[in-house]
């Protein structure tokens, strides 16, 4: 579990955050949860239960309402489902650049809430994508391109079995030196 305290810019009370946690069967008694977020679960975390009601199905109803997306892939078949799922995804993903493309350089390096900014994000669908097709489906040993982002919750002793990526280019590169480089990783 990692855990941080940074202030808010709208309370005087410093936000504590905590990630990767195993929260099973825990309990929150008798304490002040203003403003508790729970996110990055997608609503398949498990029962949520708040003051002996379980919301486990209204957070999932209301993030399918909001993403739609998410019916159509739980539906995914056949081939031609995948089909319709990668169409979609590729839609999504063309809205996402879109958006980007409308923003200052600046912001595409700005992290928020502490996630990655869009820039890591891209280098890290780099990484991903030379996993799961340059090494686990092309069989290639060492498929990482020095743009790619491994996950950064790993210790840096595991991250050398990826080679260059477990040193990836310190220099911080443009949204767009990186996305040639993921399109055409895709492409494979």
């Amino acid at each position: 579990m990692r855990s941080a305290e940074q202030s808010s810019p709208t309370s005087t009370s410093p936000e504590r955050r905590s990630e990767i946690c195993d929260l099973t069967q825990a309990r929150i008694v008798g304490s002040q949860v203003a403003g508790l977020r729970v996110s990055g679960f997608g609503g398949e975390a498990g029962t949520v239960i708040v003051d002996d009601v379980d919301v486990t199905a209204f957070v999932a109803a209301e993030l399918d309402r909001r993403h739609p997306e998410r019916v159509q892939l739980r539906a995914v078949r056949t081939a031609d489902d995948y089909r319709a799922m990668w169409d979609t995804i590729e839609r999504l993903w063309s809205d996402t650049v879109g958006r980007a493309e409308r923003l200052p350089e600046r912001a595409l390096h700005e992290r928020v809430d502490d996630e990655w900014s869009f820039v890591q994000t891209l280098r890290h669908l780099v990484f991903a994508v030379d996993v799961w097709v340059g090494r686990m489906i092309l069989g290639e040993p060492m498929p990482y391109h020095r743009l790619g982002l491994p996950p950064t919750d790993y210790p840096a002793r595991a991250r050398l079995k990826w080679g260059s990526a477990s040193t990836p280019d310190r220099r911080t590169p443009t949204s767009w030196r990186c996305m040639p480089t993921g399109a055409t990783r895709c492409a494979v």
